[in-house]
């Protein structure tokens, strides 16, 4: 699988807009739940979870 990089900026209010390409990637959704994971390397992993509403 071929690497997807991306950036983005925290907002004042600490929201982060994911990426198009990375959304894409995650096959995330308008309305999916996103899980942070931070490792003890310091990586910060993000994982959809099960939709915040019924499709």
């Amino acid at each position: 699988m071929t690497e997807v990089r991306a950036s983005a900026r925290i907002t004042g209010k600490g929201q982060v807009q994911v990426p198009l390409s990375i959304r894409k990637r995650m096959g995330a959704e308008i309305g999916d739940e996103l899980l942070f994971r931070l490792t003890d390397e310091g990586q910060v992993v993000v994982e959809t979870c099960a939709p915040a509403w019924p499709s």
